[in-house]
């Protein structure tokens, strides 16, 4: 096909390169902290206590906080993460500050002029998959040090890099405004459904004027 050129991982335009992800990224995995608070003025180092990114904290905010050491892996938003250990090795996120947990790692570009940040959280995001298939460990699964940084992975220019990010980076922003809409109704669908069934059709502001009695479901 005119344009474009035959490689290990398939066709691409022909002024793309493909290399392995480990030429291209450092990794450090995370270190558990000595310490771990449930409230950052539990420590007596306040100023340098800021929030441990575990899962829990990724996906449904639940804080906890750690001192910064110097053994502390410390990620910053352009970073990207990815479990390392547990069912979901191979799940990738980013936009993330804070100490990193013992059961992920860290990415970054060894030189950011040849790789975009963003580009390489949806690059990584796009093998996933393939990343999750291929973990090692039959009762923890972890992720395959080698699977990942022999991973071959497209390359366009760092420009073109930046400009496909944006566009990926506009339906996250799309999508995540759409699930929180979706949730907000849904929110409000159980509450209305709350009201329906106790009080009936009528206005929130005359619920005061419907006499209710005590039964076995409330």
């Amino acid at each position: 096909m005119k344009g474009f050129k035959e490689t290990d991982i398939g066709l691409i335009p022909e002024d793309w390169h493909t290399m392995k992800l480990g030429d291209l990224v450092n990794i450090k995995k995370g270190i558990k902290p000595k310490v771990i608070l449930e409230n950052p003025l539990e420590s007596p180092l306040e100023s340098d206590c800021t929030v441990y990114l575990t899962t829990d904290y990724i996906r449904y905010k639940i804080k906890k906080f750690t001192p910064k050491t110097t053994n502390s892996i410390v990620v910053n938003k352009q970073d990207v993460i990815i479990i390392w250990d547990g069912s979901n090795a191979g799940e990738v996120f980013s936009g993330c500050e804070g100490i990193l947990a013992s059961t992920m790692a860290k990415l970054w570009p060894k030189n950011k002029f040849f790789l975009d940040s963003n580009y390489l959280y949806f690059i990584l995001s796009f093998f996933s998959p393939n990343i999750r298939q291929n973990t090692t460990g039959t009762s923890i699964p972890h992720v395959n040090r080698r699977f990942l940084t022999n991973l071959e992975i497209p390359l366009p220019p760092l420009e073109e890099q930046k400009a496909i990010a944006k566009v990926l980076d506009s339906v996250r922003e799309t999508i995540e405004k759409t699930e929180n809409v979706i949730n907000a109704l849904k929110e409000f669908k159980k509450s209305l459904m709350e009201h329906l069934f106790t009080y009936g059709a009528v206005p929130y502001d005359e619920r005061d004027r419907v006499e209710l009695r005590q039964t076995e479901i409330g």
